[in-house]
């Protein structure tokens, strides 16, 4: 048996071991980044036949290679955004120990000829602290490869593996240009893409600054301006409470809705031919004074051919904000009964699944 035979069935007989490992890593780190946004987490050890193609690749020299190799253990995070992956990044460096010399930031490669995937590449092992405690005891110093990187610079990745081309020199003359351009335009949508979610944000700020300060004047009607204001609105925020004291439930949509939170209001502002918040907020306050009947009368008729007269009716905001529309658009007592009958019979059940 020689050198690369006794390495591979040394390494077979921990392979286990390091799915143990890595299952715990990966659960960790899922747990660490549970508040960003990540897009998914993938873990992978590296397969025998794997481990004998690094070992015995041209120009390689391992005189241990079970000590050597730092990637038998993997996970890659995936982030929607630029900014995202400087948040993991910070999450990884500050819950783990990092082998600096094994540790690569490829984004910051600015060498055109390089066609190697953009990624953020760490070596991790556990903090000494954590290898105190018995779960995670049995792997000290265990090393574990850790990829960051985003959809499109994923998207990249996968393609960069097929191609196998990491110089402009090993790439024949007529697809140098292509390539040039694909990844060009991945690194450009990356980068338009953070900078949609940046000015987004400053959009949303500035509508709830907007409605903090009841200054509607110059809001135009659309999902995120609707969201402002049934969040900040001092109208809301009244209407709410009265709901809250006849024992309603208001809640957000469920994440499976098939449509966007306040969707249906906004359609139906349109068919009444509403323009702007401050219109909006107009009706809604010409409703104040009745807001305990309103709700009354909501409760009343959803308890409608209820057996259990206790039932608590939870509704979500975008449906009570619909119903509040379209009363204030009839002025009528008959408009819950209406709304009930029909456009929620209609719609509702299409909301979510």
């Amino acid at each position: 048996m020689n050198d690369s035979e006794k390495y591979v069935e040394e390494y077979k007989s921990i392979i286990p071991e390091y799915e143990l490992f890595i299952a715990g890593m990966k659960n960790l780190v899922s747990q660490l980044v549970k508040k960003e946004d990540v897009v998914t987490i993938e873990a992978r050890v590296k397969t025998a036949d794997s481990f004998k193609e690094k070992i015995e690749r041209e120009g390689k020299n391992y005189q241990d290679p079970l000590k050597q190799i730092t990637d038998l253990a993997g996970i890659r995070i995936i982030t929607y955004r630029l900014s995202d992956i400087e948040t993991v990044k910070k999450v990884i460096e500050d819950n783990f120990t990092i082998d600096s010399s094994n540790s690569e930031d490829k984004t910051k490669r600015k060498d055109p000829d390089k066609f190697g995937y953009l990624s953020v590449h760490y070596v991790i092992t556990h903090s000494t602290e954590r290898e105190k405690l018995p779960e995670y005891s049995n792997f000290v110093s265990f090393k574990c490869e850790v990829q960051i990187r985003t959809v499109l610079q994923h998207a990249w990745a996968a393609i960069d593996h097929k191609l196998r081309y990491k110089s402009k020199d090993d790439i024949p003359e007529e697809l140098l240009r292509p390539l040039y351009r694909m990844r060009a335009l991945l690194e450009v949508a990356d980068e338009q893409f953070e900078a949609s979610f940046k000015h987004i944000t400053e959009v949303r700020e500035k509508y709830n600054t907007s409605v903090e300060s009841n200054s509607f004047k110059d809001i135009p009607l659309d999902i995120e301006s609707l969201s402002a204001y049934v969040k900040n609105s001092p109208h809301i925020k009244s209407l709410r409470l009265a709901a809250e004291q006849k024992d309603l439930n208001i809640t957000k949509s469920s994440p499976n809705c098939k449509t966007q939170e306040y969707s249906r209001l906004l359609y139906i502002m349109k068919l009444a031919e509403i323009e702007s918040i401050a219109e909006f907020d107009g009706l809604i306050g010409e409703l104040l004074d009745k807001k305990d009947d309103i709700w009354s009368k909501i409760n009343e008729e959803w308890k409608i051919g209820k057996s259990d007269e206790n039932l608590r009716l939870v509704i979500t905001e975008d449906n009570v904000m619909s119903i509040i529309f379209f009363i204030a658009l009839n002025n009528s007592d008959k408009a819950t009964k209406i709304f009930f009958r029909t456009w929620h019979k209609k719609f509702a059940s299409q909301e979510c699944s």
